[in-house]
């Protein structure tokens, strides 16, 4: 999938702890339950997975590609946002992604495999015949290398014979994680003239070395071959492409996507490092580049529909800003697509209040009254710039020693039913504990997962005992799938690695290192250690009786913003899924402050990268000032 479309997966770094249970919702949701794709004449759909990369173009929407796809011959399939491409494979999973390829001598997409049509293997390469199931019986298969669409197994040893109408099925190379690289399976880049060629530098380890220290290689396949250019990309079984990733500044209020730049609309023009600040008070800007250049739309919108690769760049989008409304969690730039029980232009969250069956609404960001849709679910999720998905929360107690999510349960696995949690406390073969009623009454679960949507349910996971690592932050019960950069036999070995490697953020209790932090899910006895990254506290304090300054431990890149007085105290800042984020401190004395609450509208209170955002369209904080200059600012998410 182009760069375009994996900024509709980035979240900004200051507001990843609020969506952390919209994404667990995303991550499990969209898993158990079947995608609703349309149904296209001319195209065979796949749900739940897409192809990463090898873009022809944006189109907006699933018609509009399907035409464009079908007018171009060399486009073979386009995803339910619109990009049309230029291959079908390899596939990747992408949870509420709908995948439409072209029925010519088509072949079905299947997730971990690569479709070659019209050829086959010679005889005598068969393992057996598996019927409809030899998509699975050639994954649990360690000999299986290649399936055909009859049924048949292969070792993958016998010639090509053209066989036309069929489809033969390869694995999907699983290719070595390197921090600092995306990798794609089975593809490399293709350069006849070898002009985008540095040299051959084995094994890959050795690469990667000779990469980082050439500012014109952009990129190597498995063979240790540094290239120039990472484009274009051609099909090629067993072969592994490493790109190399570019490392984008967090700036408050913006997404940013790497390797990419806007290529739909004007520029308003360069203005280096102060292009956040341009952007921020111009309300046609969408966004702009590290290098300060700002773009507005030609549609009149603020939906951004064309990101190009552009290998060095950084592009930041702008985020919308959702209003709070009671009773509501909010998601910014999102849509549960489908599953409508009524939409309107006057449509407001009070449509949702007096319906029992609604569990979100989809409204216009800034609070515009643009009418939306109410809606029976809240997942699985999809990218809308502009937009805010307002959630129903459910309202679970606190028990101490265990993790609760809300809306999810576990079918089966029953211990006892109708107890306390004190039942499953004092049994250690209870790993969590279900309850509907808010967690003073419930099920004991002898498993945590797999989890289900289950509206109004809260389920409670026993905490896992967390060793203390210094430098980072233990979040127990949780882990981080995917996005591995690397594999060690202690979490003293995978510490000592990510410490020195800055593309790692986390690890877990299996030296598993990580390249990002979310999505996290609910994982029993499981500890994910987050790298501490140094906290943003800002506060506003009054000057008069009717003006206030915002002061800021960081002030650089926060507009307005002065650092605090001299010789102010700061309190650790920290946060995992489900607690508080607490800023405090004292002004130096003497220093006069007022004895009363600071403005709740005037507040604001910055996390770390992996922590949470506490400001003025949340309603769930807590802040104070003490005669002696003290201060505490406590955000709960």
């Amino acid at each position: 999938m182009a760069k375009s479309q994996r900024s509709h997966a980035i979240c900004s770094a200051a507001s990843r702890l609020l969506l952390l249970w919209a994404i667990v919702l995303f991550a499990f949701f969209g898993r158990t339950s079947a995608i609703n794709c349309k149904v296209i004449s001319g195209y065979s759909v796949t749900g739940d997975v897409d192809r990463d990369g090898d873009d022809i173009g944006s189109f907006g929407d699933v018609d509009t590609a399907a035409s464009r796809c079908s007018a171009d011959p060399t486009c073979v399939a386009f995803n339910q946002l619109g990009f049309t491409k230029r291959s079908a494979a390899p596939l990747i999973q992408r949870t509420g992604y709908c995948f439409y390829s072209k029925q010519t001598t088509a072949c079905k997409p299947i997730l971990g495999y690569i479709a070659t049509p019209d050829v086959d293997r010679s005889g005598g390469d068969e393992i057996g015949f598996f019927g409809n199931d030899t998509a699975n019986a050639c994954s649990a298969n360690p000999v299986c290398k290649e399936f055909n669409q009859t049924g048949w197994l292969k070792r993958g040893s016998g010639s090509f014979i053209r066989r036309p109408g069929n489809c033969l099925y390869a694995k999907q190379t699983v290719c070595k994680p390197i921090p600092g690289y995306g990798v794609q399976p089975d593809v490399d880049q293709s350069d006849p003239d070898g002009d985008d060629t540095i040299g051959a530098f084995p094994p890959v380890d050795n690469a990667t070395s000779i990469c980082n220290a050439d500012s014109t290689c952009m990129g190597f396949n498995q063979l240790g071959v540094a290239k120039r250019s990472t484009t274009p990309l051609v099909q090629k079984q067993g072969a592994c492409f490493y790109k190399k990733q570019t490392v984008c500044k967090p700036i408050l209020g913006y997404v940013a996507t790497p390797d990419v730049d806007y290529t739909d609309g004007d520029v308003i023009g360069n203005f280096g490092s102060n292009a956040s600040n341009v952007c921020s008070a111009d309300n046609t800007c969408v966004g702009f580049n590290q290098l300060g250049a700002t773009r507005k739309t030609t549609t009149g919108t603020l939906f951004i529909r064309s990101l190009a690769d552009r290998p060095g760049y950084c592009f930041y989008s702008k985020q919308s800003v959702c209003n709070p409304i009671p009773g509501y969690n909010t998601i910014p730039d999102v849509d549960r697509t489908g599953d409508d029980i009524v939409c309107g232009n006057t449509l407001t969250a009070a449509a949702c209040d007096a319906d029992a069956l609604c569990r979100s609404v989809l409204l216009v960001a800034g609070g515009q009254q643009l009418g939306g849709c109410a809606k029976r679910s809240a997942a699985p999720l999809t990218k809308l710039l502009g937009y805010c998905l307002y959630v129903k929360k459910t309202v679970c107690w606190d028990i101490g020693g265990y993790t609760v999510t809300p809306d999810v349960d576990h079918d089966g696995d029953d211990i006892s039913v109708g107890g306390t949690v004190n039942n499953c406390t004092s049994d250690a073969a209870c790993v969590a504990f279900s309850s509907s009623n808010g967690g003073t009454l419930g099920s004991s679960k002898r498993s945590a997962a797999p989890l289900v949507a289950k509206p109004g349910n809260c389920f409670y996971v026993k905490k896992a005992a967390c060793q203390s690592i210094a430098g980072y932050t233990a979040i127990s019960d949780y882990d981080r799938e995917g996005d591995d950069s690397g594999s060690y036999n202690s979490t003293s070995a995978a510490a000592t690695i990510c410490t020195a490697d800055p593309t790692c953020v986390a690890f877990n209790q299996r030296g598993i290192t990580k390249r990002s932090t979310i999505p996290q899910i609910p994982k029993a006895g499981s500890c994910l250690y987050v790298k501490d990254t140094p906290g943003v506290c800002c506060v506003f304090i009054p000057t008069n009786a009717y003006t206030w300054q915002l002061v800021c431990n960081t002030p650089n890149n926060i507009p307005g913003a002065a650092p605090f007085p001299p010789s102010t105290t700061i309190g650790t800042l920290t946060a995992a899924p489900g607690q508080s984020a607490l800023c405090s401190g004292r002004f130096p004395s003497p220093m006069s402050v007022p004895y009363y609450l600071l403005p709740a509208n005037e507040t604001r209170l910055y996390s770390s990268p992996n922590g949470v955002k506490c400001a003025s369209q949340f309603s769930n904080f807590y802040q104070s000032v003490s005669p002696d200059g003290s201060f505490v600012v406590r955000c709960t998410n």
